[in-house]
């Protein structure tokens, strides 16, 4: 597995507990300093309140899919039909040998050698007990291993929780799993997330450096979560598009 994870402040999401805290959290209770300790949550109760007043009055095509992408002097053709100057990926980057032709041997190579994990959710009906915003299970008898909360962070707070397993699980094993947890009720909706996690193996520097290189190589401009393949949270990719539109602008306009 490859460290990068916990190196790059930019993905860094868990502490990494020194000798001196490790001791000291055996005695005391320790304080919690993680960058998302506290944070806001819209009014609205809708995550989506900030993509969609970013993209307020933008044109923006939707229910359109990409089947492939060709340069075509000096710009890029979509489908054969839609003509651009500039095109930025935010398409997991290995899917992109899909929607190009040409590429060579050794980043084609690349692109297939990255691994990424799938997800599964189950949204439950709860007993409105829980008294935490987000909880790990490490219980192998227990079909999940995580349980966030949502319920926790709506006006008004409900009774509802979302669990969370690594990897494509059928609706009716995770059903049984929740009898195993008192304060969950019933289970109201499930989803199966394709592209959840990068997955850090001993290729994933290599292989994401050397795809990106290519895709920069021809004026593609790869963008977000798994257009970089970089394990960033929806605050560090607001940010990266607020600079990247800046130097788009300095660069073109």
């Amino acid at each position: 597995m490859d460290s990068v994870w916990i190196e790059d402040e930019k993905q860094m999401k868990l502490p990494v507990p020194t000798k001196r805290g490790f001791y000291d959290a055996l005695l005391n209770r320790p304080n919690d300093n993680m960058v998302h300790k506290n944070f806001y949550y819209p009014k609205t109760n809708n995550q989506n309140t900030f993509i969609e007043a970013i993209g307020d009055g933008v044109k923006i095509i939707t229910n359109y899919n990409v089947d492939s992408i060709v340069k075509e002097n000096n710009s890029w053709v979509i489908n054969g039909e839609k003509r651009y100057d500039i095109l930025i990926n935010t398409t997991p980057l290995d899917l992109m040998p899909n929607l190009l032709s040409n590429i060579p041997a050794d980043a084609l190579s690349a692109f297939k050698k990255l691994k990424f994990n799938r997800v599964t959710n189950i949204l439950w009906e709860t007993d409105g007990s829980l008294n935490f915003t987000w909880g790990y299970i490490p219980d192998p008898k227990i079909g999940f291993h995580r349980i966030s909360n949502t319920g926790s962070i709506v006006q008004p707070n409900g009774k509802f929780c979302t669990t969370e397993v690594i990897g494509n699980v059928p609706y009716e094993k995770l059903a049984q799993e929740g009898k195993k947890i008192p304060f969950l009720k019933n289970p109201i909706d499930y989803n199966v997330t394709e592209h959840a996690y990068v997955h850090f193996d001993l290729n994933y520097t290599k292989s994401k450096q050397k795809s990106i290189s290519y895709l920069n190589s021809i004026g593609l401009i790869s963008h977000g979560r798994f257009g970089e393949w970089e394990y960033y949270n929806m605050d560090v990719c607001i940010k990266r598009s607020i600079d990247l539109a800046k130097r788009l602008k300095d660069e073109y306009l």
